[in-house]
């Protein structure tokens, strides 16, 4: 019983977190840098390790120009990490990044280019 409690005041607790508003600047830093300020800011800290293991070279992407103006940290994440194919995950007061996976089938177009098939994916 005392499991299934602290269970649940753990999940609460990881969702009230992400509607804690963020806020960053920055002319250019890496995903890590961004994430790991974020994190901060939401009370959260940043597992390096194990997000690096899991996005190496992706996660050293720089990225130019973030503004993020108090916006909820599941929607700062969102717009950080989405488009480089990148997600997180909240586990034990730690954000984790991890790759998005592939797309489970082929949706779409089928043709060949100069005798090479190409499959465009739907996400």
């Amino acid at each position: 019983m005392r499991f299934a409690v602290a269970f649940l005041l753990m999940l609460s607790t990881a969702a009230a977190q992400q509607d804690v508003k963020v806020s960053y600047r920055s002319d250019k830093a890496s995903v890590q840098d961004v994430v790991r300020s974020l994190a901060g800011h939401a009370g959260l800290k940043y597992n390096f390790r194990i997000s690096f293991e899991q996005t190496d070279p992706v996660c050293r992407r720089f990225l130019e120009a973030v503004i993020i103006e108090e916006a909820p940290l599941a929607t700062a994440m969102h717009r950080v990490l989405d488009p480089i194919g990148l997600r997180y995950e909240i586990e034990d007061g730690q954000v984790v990044l991890s790759r998005l996976p592939p797309p489970a089938d082929p949706v779409g177009l089928r043709f060949k280019i100069e005798g090479r098939e190409v499959v465009l994916y739907k996400r």
